[in-house]
Order: C-alpha cells, then sequence, then structure tokens
C-alpha cells in the first residue's frame, strides 16, 4: 500500500507540473569541430573544468559533421560559421546566434604547389576543400578572381581533418582549408588567397537551436559566464592560457601565438554592440554574405532576420 501511494503522489505532482523539478536537466551540448577559434571553448572547459551535468562539448572531424549532428538534433548548439547558420536556417533549422566567437583575417586559406603561382594558374588543376557552405564560398570568392569557372577546374572533396593527408599523399594540387590543421604544410606551399582578403565575411559563431533555448537557458548562461573569463585572460595573453591552446592545436607557442594574429577574437563588449538591435556592423556582414550566396545558389532566398540574434545570454560582466 505504501509503494502504491507514493506513485500515486508521483503521478500526480508530475500531472501538476511539480515533479520535473526534482530531474536534473540535461547538459548543453555543444558540437565544435577543430578551427582554432572554436579551440577557445575547449580551453575554457580545460581552464575551468566543465560541470558536465551542465555543458558537454562534442568535438566533431569536420564542420560538416557539426552541421549534421544540429541538423539531427543530436546536439542542443554548435560552433558554426555565420554563412552556414544562414544556410541552415534557409534550410529550415531554426538557429540563434547567442555569440560571435571571432571573424577569420587571415585562417581561411587557399594553399597551392609552388609551381602555381597564381589563381589564374588553377586552370586545369585539382582542388581539395570540405564541401561546405564555407568552402563554396571560398571556392567562389577564388575562381571569380581567377577569372576562372567550376569547370576549369576539378573538386576533391573531403572533411578537413584529412586534408593534410590529401596534400601528403599529392592527391591535390591546391587546399581551400584552415587553421591549425594546415600549419604544418604552409611552408611547403604558396598561400595565394586567405581571409584577410575579404574582411568581415567569415564570421564564427555560437548558435543554439531556437526550439531549444528556453531549455538550456541556465546552463548556457554558466559556458558564456566562463568562456568570456577565459577569453579575457587569452587576450591578456596569459601564458598558462596560450600554453595550453598551444598543446590543443599541437602546434608550438610560438606558432600558436602567429595563428592568433589570424583571428579576431570578439570581447564581451564587441558581442554585447554587435548582438544588440542596433547591430548594424552584422547586419552589413549579412547583406555581403547573401550578395555572394545568392548567385552562387547557397541560399534559396534572402535571409529573414527574426530571431536570428540574442543577446539575452551574455554575462554583464565576465567572471574575474
Amino acid at each position: 500500500m505504501n509503494k502504491l501511494l507514493l506513485l500515486l503522489i508521483i503521478i500526480c505532482l508530475s500531472a501538476a507540473g511539480i515533479f520535473h523539478f526534482m530531474i536534473p536537466a540535461p547538459p548543453l551540448r555543444v558540437a565544435l569541430d577543430s578551427w582554432l577559434g572554436y579551440q577557445t571553448l575547449t580551453l575554457t572547459s580545460i581552464n575551468v573544468g566543465f560541470d558536465t551535468h551542465q555543458v558537454e562539448l562534442i568535438a566533431t572531424p569536420s564542420l560538416s559533421d557539426s552541421v549534421q549532428l544540429l541538423k539531427n538534433g543530436k546536439v542542443d548548439a554548435a560552433a558554426l560559421t555565420f554563412d552556414e547558420v544562414l544556410a541552415l536556417r534557409d534550410q529550415g533549422t531554426p538557429l540563434t546566434i547567442v555569440t560571435i566567437i571571432d571573424s577569420s583575417a587571415g585562417g581561411d586559406l587557399l594553399l597551392t604547389r609552388p609551381e602555381i603561382t597564381s589563381l589564374a594558374g588553377l586552370k586545369g588543376k585539382r582542388i581539395g576543400l570540405e564541401n561546405s557552405v564555407l568552402g563554396h564560398l571560398m571556392l567562389n570568392e577564388i575562381l571569380q578572381r581567377g577569372g576562372l569557372r567550376q569547370d576549369d577546374v576539378t573538386l576533391s572533396y573531403e572533411i578537413v581533418s584529412k586534408h593534410p593527408a590529401l596534400w601528403r599523399q599529392h592527391k591535390v594540387d591546391a587546399l581551400i582549408s584552415y587553421l591549425p590543421l594546415t600549419a604544418e604544410i604552409l611552408a611547403e606551399a604558396n598561400r595565394l588567397f586567405d581571409s584577410s582578403e575579404i574582411p568581415n565575411t567569415i564570421i564564427d559563431v555560437l548558435a543554439v537551436r531556437s526550439d531549444r533555448l528556453d531549455d538550456v537557458s541556465p546552463q548556457l548562461r554558466y559556458l558564456l559566464v566562463e568562456y568570456f573569463s577565459t577569453l579575457k585572460q587569452l587576450r591578456g595573453n596569459s601564458l598558462d592560457s596560450l600554453h595550453r591552446l598551444a598543446y590543443l592545436v599541437h602546434r608550438p607557442v610560438e606558432e600558436t601565438v602567429d595563428m592568433l594574429h589570424q583571428i579576431h577574437l570578439h570581447s564581451l563588449q564587441s558581442n554585447k554592440r554587435l548582438l544588440s538591435a542596433d547591430h548594424s556592423a552584422l547586419l552589413e556582414t549579412q547583406n555581403k554574405l547573401t550578395s555572394i550566396m545568392l548567385p552562387a545558389g547557397l541560399l534559396e532566398a534572402p535571409p529573414n532576420r527574426d530571431g536570428l540574434t540574442d543577446d539575452a545570454y551574455l554575462p554583464q560582466e565576465a567572471a574575474p
């Protein structure tokens, strides 16, 4: 009788919406690949030791893998490029940008064999790239500047983690890729184009499924407080943080510092400005991306801005 009475009480409490408060909420699951800027989230996890009941980082081999996890609902959020967010929303995946992580200023690049000395010289060559919106965005810009059409080149699609192997095995003549994965082949290749030539175009963000924002709100606030605290240390050239980041990207500290100069990490103050209601700079980037993506077939229609960004989850100030 006692067990039956307890069961009846639990059923009544559940029906009244009370019992669910006793059940721990699942962690916020965030997918991220190896891009240098995204590793600041991994660095945060190492620095503070995330409460795994609140946040779980899911490392993926590529941006494409992060996209698939997000589309399939296997994760709540992902570190993505702004253009990828626009494409996913265009395809029906509800996403809201809650943090601007970085702007690429050279970290996304085209590397070619030494004998290829101009973009026009890519004609008839094989180019390795990831089959992602970012990959095609870079490809479109490179072909235009080289006076080439897509049928002038052969494309070899491979996830970014396999790009160094493509290069070493001489399966491609050129690579559209990004740091830190390409760092080891920079010395033996020509760098004919990079994201510094298209400023404020490739922006990396933390995007959350809009249909889960209410469910993960406390976990998201916890993550962002710790993230901006770690970012403050990194931007202040904390030796501990720099050494840990170098370890994460498997490069020497000096080289890691040099790579950091090729991205602009956005501070808390920058985020508050960009994600506010009057974010003209972000709107300008969106319009620029739209002008590239629509003609290239990467978008079906101009992006809807409703619910695209939300600054409500940013901390008031970074933790000390």
